[in-house]
C-alpha cells in the first residue's frame, strides 16, 4: 500500500498567505550525487499557475522514490520536490472553478515529476489538474487510496467494460503485494471475481488472502519459458508486460493458471494499456491487447467525473499514469 505523508489539517487557509513553506527538496550538489533535505522555500518559487493548494496529505509512490533518487526518466530537472498526488485545501485561486477553502485532490498529470509535488506544504498547479474531493471521502482517506487506488480502479473499469464478468474465469493479478496490485485484488474480490495473486514476497500471502485472493502464486509458478509458451496468443500463454525474471529474456504467463491477465495500467503516449485478455483460444480476434492509440476510451472519467482528455506527453493536460 502507499505510505501516507501527513502535513497536518489544522492549518488555516485564510487570506493571509505565508511568504515561505517547508518542502522536501532533492538537489544534485555534484554530478550523479543526489541529496534530500526538508528546507524552507519561498512561496514565490512555485510555478505561476491558477490554483494554490495547501497540502494536507500525499502518498508515497514508487515513482516518488525514483524522482527522489535522481531518475531522469521521471524528473528531468533538479532541484525538485517529489509527490505525484496531493489532497488539501485551496488557499488561493485565479479561476472561478475553485475558491479558497475548497477541499481538492491533484493526481497524475506532471505533479511531482517536473512540477513541484505533494511533498511540500503548498503546490501551485493549473486548474485543469485540480478535482473536487469526492463526497464521502476525507482528505486522508483520499490519499490512502491515492494514485495507486485510482490506477487499480482504471484497470478494473477496463476489465468490466470489456466485458469480463465474474463468471468468465479467474483473474491473474501480477505484482499483487504492491500498491496497485493489492488494491486491485481487494476491488476484484469485493465484486465477486476469483482472484489468483502473483507475488515475489511469500511473506505477503496471508495479507493477500485477507484482501480476497483465493490462490497465491510465486513468480516462478506464473512463468512458463518453454518453446510452446513462446508461441504467444495463439498458444496457451500470454506475454507479461512486466520486467523479466533474472535469466529470462521474457516473462511468459501460462493461461492454464488463469483465463484473464490483469496487467499494469498506465498512459503511454496517450494510449491506455491497462490489461491483456487472452480467453484461452476462444475467439482469436480477442487475443490481443485492447489499446486506444489516440487517447482514453470514450466515457472514461477521472475521479471527479470529468472526461479524460486525450493529450500528448509533456503538455499541460497530459496524465501520467504509473
Amino acid at each position: 500500500m502507499n505510505k501516507l505523508l501527513d502535513n497536518g489539517e489544522n492549518v488555516p487557509v485564510a487570506n493571509a498567505l505565508p511568504s515561505s513553506y517547508r518542502a522536501l527538496l532533492v538537489d544534485e550538489p555534484s554530478p550523479g550525487l543526489f541529496r534530500r533535505r526538508v528546507i524552507e522555500r519561498p512561496l514565490s518559487d512555485l510555478p505561476d499557475h491558477e490554483v494554490l493548494v495547501r497540502v494536507h496529505y500525499s502518498s508515497l509512490n514508487y515513482k516518488d522514490a525514483l524522482s527522489a533518487n535522481g531518475n531522469r526518466g521521471v524528473t528531468r530537472r533538479y532541484p525538485h520536490t517529489p509527490g505525484i498526488d496531493a489532497a488539501g485545501v485551496v488557499a488561493a485561486s485565479r479561476t472561478p472553478e475553485f475558491a479558497p477553502g475548497d477541499e481538492v485532490l491533484v493526481s497524475c498529470y506532471d505533479l511531482g515529476m517536473n512540477t513541484p509535488g505533494g511533498f511540500g506544504q503548498y503546490i501551485r498547479v493549473p486548474a485543469a489538474w485540480v478535482m473536487p474531493k469526492p463526497k464521502g471521502l476525507g482528505l486522508r482517506e483520499a490519499m490512502i487510496y491515492g494514485t495507486a487506488g485510482f490506477t487499480a480502479a482504471q484497470c478494473l473499469a477496463r476489465l468490466v467494460d470489456f466485458p469480463v464478468p465474474p463468471t468468465a474465469g479467474k483473474i491473474l493479478v501480477t505484482g499483487a503485494s504492491g500498491g496497485v496490485g493489492s488494491i486491485a485484488v481487494a476491488l476484484l474480490a469485493r465484486l465477486g471475481y476469483e482472484v489468483a495473486a502473483v507475488t515475489g514476497k511469500p511473506e505477503q500471502a496471508d495479507f493477500l488472502r485477507e484482501l480476497g485472493a483465493q490462490r497465491i502464486l510465486s513468480r516462478e509458478e506464473a512463468l512458463d519459458t518453454s518453446e510452446r509458451a513462446a508461441q504467444g496468443p495463439l498458444g496457451r500463454s500470454a506475454r507479461h508486460c512486466g520486467r523479466p525474471a533474472p535469466g529470462h529474456r521474457h516473462q511468459i504467463v501460462p493461461l492454464q493458471r488463469s483465463g484473464y491477465l490483469l496487467r499494469q495500467c498506465r498512459l503511454a503516449r496517450s494510449a491506455f494499456e491497462c490489461l491483456s485478455l487472452h480467453p484461452q483460444g476462444r475467439n482469436p480476434d480477442r487475443n490481443r491487447q485492447r489499446r486506444v492509440s489516440d487517447g482514453p476510451a470514450p466515457g472514461y472519467l477521472d475521479p471527479a467525473g470529468r472526461p479524460l482528455a486525450a493529450t500528448r506527453p509533456g503538455t499541460a493536460g497530459h496524465r501520467n499514469f504509473p
